[in-house]
């Protein structure tokens, strides 16, 4: 049975109770409403403004009415302390919030050490340790209206009141006992071509040696109608450097909302299955591999186009979540849509991203990393004028995250995966269709678990080892040679045969495509 949770204060408000449900679902707690029952039996409570204290000698959470409210519209700017019960990533470091009033703080140094502080003034504060820890917060908590996702409360610009109560409650989870993989980046820049070595203010030898000084790894979202010829010097660039630039796919023609159209089917998977033709093309010519990850055009994607993407062979997508809530109502996400590494959406694993031009790019990459989500800062060539500060300062950001890995989208579908260690079993949380892993010593034996409240797994999967392939099913061990490096990927029915295309779309978009990009080359 999940922990369960007391939670005081907030029987009345519908808001407050749809949260903390939600909240408890994804990290599988069980929330009680009521003081009914033995409260020392609690795995610990939450009181919200001023209600009750429990007397349970278990952790404990409360928001609080504090004092001294800040009534100007002065830039907010939070502080965290180097507390250790904080995230490593968080400890001494400052986010700009933005202009907000209303602010209330805890000046009472009885409720214990400084978590966080805005403009020097504490909201966050903890005392004692283990069972008696005390987290007291002054940012009331937030209210989740009917159709509204938790994720919504947690981008880089409104994160600070869940931010505390999420980090309590991980720490009394059982989520906890799930590793993440180490944290990983990749920046991308959409429209790019091998057209020459350069696109617009993108110049690759310049940014793959940029790379290599600064530590990361640049992504060109590549559009496939711009496959049909390729500059020999830009290719010898990506040639020889894969560690630090890599192609993924945007959309096919880049007309606008392509992957947003309402239509059949029939079309939705003639569209797929050209751009794969143009990238295979692409990539027999060049012998650079695309990765199989759809960025959409201008980010938005029908529901109905994630399974046909899945069926035609994708493995990812990634897009910012506003794009993603744009075409995909509240009710066809996931319950806990936002807050795991990748949501499955028709089986297709989705990936945020955020742009790197944004005021917010700071809080958003420091939130991916709370969530344990792959960082995927995205931008266009002309973020890369003028100096390209911007740029630098979320290279800069993510670096100072601790120990990143930086690599292309396809080595980040192919970890991305939660795991533990039951005695000689390694259970997994797949959120990709392909992973690659070496258990460690010991392990006899591997078993999928379900990510229910991501989005449904297919049933069966393959499982490769240097003994073969075996069919593997969610739930059901599987045996494993030890020592050796393993994939499990989902076994995929074959996409259906492809549908013409009228000749006279293809004439206009190639035109409309040539005239953009003669735009972006000549940096208008």
């Amino acid at each position: 049975m999940n922990p369960t949770i007391a939670i005081f204060g907030c029987d009345a408000d519908a808001g407050l109770k749809r949260a903390f449900q939600e909240l408890a679902e994804v990290l599988q707690l069980r929330p009680e409403f009521s003081a009914a029952g033995n409260l020392n039996e609690l795995a610990g409570t939450v009181s919200v403004l001023n209600s009750a204290e429990s007397p349970a000698a278990v952790p404990k959470f409360q928001f609080i009415r504090g004092n001294n409210s800040q009534t100007d519209s002065t830039a907010a700017v939070i502080e965290f302390s180097a507390h250790l019960i904080l995230p490593a990533f968080l400890r001494g470091r400052k986010i700009v919030l933005g202009k907000e009033s209303g602010w209330q703080f805890l000046d009472d140094p009885k409720l214990g050490e400084v978590a966080a502080s805005i403009n020097g003034r504490p909201i966050w504060r903890i005392a004692g340790e283990s069972s008696r820890v005390v987290w007291s917060v002054s940012t009331p908590p937030p209210r989740l209206s009917a159709g509204e996702h938790l994720s919504q409360f947690f981008n880089g610009e409104t994160f600070l009141p869940l931010l505390p109560l999420y980090l309590f409650l991980r720490g009394l989870s059982p989520e906890s006992r799930w590793q993440a993989p180490q944290l990983r980046a990749c920046l991308v820049v959409d429209d790019p071509n091998l057209h020459a070595r350069t696109y617009g203010h993108v110049d690759y030898q310049s940014l793959a040696t940029l790379a290599r000084e600064k530590k990361f790894h640049a992504a060109m979202a590549t559009i496939p109608l711009d496959a049909w010829w390729t500059n020999s010097e830009a290719v010898r660039i990506f040639r020889e450097n894969p560690r630090t630039l890599s192609l993924l796919v945007h959309g096919n023609d880049h007309l606008h909302g392509e992957l947003a159209r309402s239509c059949h089917n029939g079309e939705r998977n003639a569209l797929v299955l050209e751009s794969l033709k143009r990238i295979e093309s692409l990539e027999q010519r060049t012998a650079i591999r695309v990765d199989r990850v759809m960025a959409p055009p201008h980010g938005v994607c029908a529901p109905e186009m994630f399974a046909v993407l899945r069926a035609g062979g994708y493995e990812g997508m990634t897009t910012n979540r506003w794009s993603l809530w744009k075409h995909n109502p509240a009710a066809q996400l996931p319950a806990c849509s936002g807050l795991h590494p990748a949501d499955l959406l028709g089986g297709l694993p989705v990936l945020n991203r955020f742009r790197f031009k944004s005021s917010i790019c700071h809080g958003e990459t420091v939130m991916a990393a709370v969530l344990r989500q792959p960082v995927i800062p995205y931008g266009h060539h002309q973020d890369f004028a003028g100096g390209m500060a911007h740029f630098h300062a979320a290279v800069d950001t993510v670096n100072s995250l601790g120990n990143v890995r930086w690599m292309s989208l396809r080595e980040i579908l192919e970890t991305n995966f939660e795991h533990q260690i039951e005695r000689d079993t390694f259970r997994v949380r797949m959120f990709s269709r392909r992973i690659k892993f070496t258990p460690p010593a010991g392990i006899t034996a591997v078993q999928i678990e379900s990510t229910r409240d991501a989005g449904e797994l297919p049933k069966k999967f393959e499982l490769i080892s240097p003994q073969g392939k075996t069919a593997i099913f969610i739930g059901e061990p599987a045996a494993i040679p030890t020592g050796a490096e393993l994939e499990m990927r989902e076994i995929a029915a074959a996409p259906e045969s492809r549908l013409a295309r009228p000749a006279y779309k293809s004439t206009f978009v190639r035109l409309r495509r040539l005239v953009l990009e003669t735009r972006d080359r000549l940096r208008i």
